[in-house]
Order: C-alpha cells, then structure tokens, then sequence
C-alpha cells in the first residue's frame, strides 16, 4: 500500500484500521517520514528561528 493510500485509509476509513497493516506500511516506508520530518524542519522551523 503506498503512503498516499495509507493516508486515505486513515482520514477515511479509521474504522476499519488494521494495526498489523499499518504498522507494516510503516516499516517499510520510514524513509518517507524521515522526508516529510525534513521538508517541515527546513520551510517551517527553520523560518521561525530565524524571523
């Protein structure tokens, strides 16, 4: 399941929630949280400390 559909299963369908399947998806994709981390450190944070 890529990233994008898991978000749609959260926003959407949290319901119907598996753990084991997201912790999975997790796993697997850690690498794209780290990206995402990285992107707001760098627009937000980083603005804020410096304003």
């Amino acid at each position: 399941m890529p990233m994008a559909g898991t978000r749609n299963v959260l926003v959407h369908g949290y319901d119907k929630i598996d753990d084991a399947i997201i912790f999975g998806v997790l796993k697997k994709h850690v690498s794209d949280f780290n990206t995402f981390l990285k992107e707001i450190e760098e627009r937000y944070l980083e603005n804020k400390i410096s304003d």
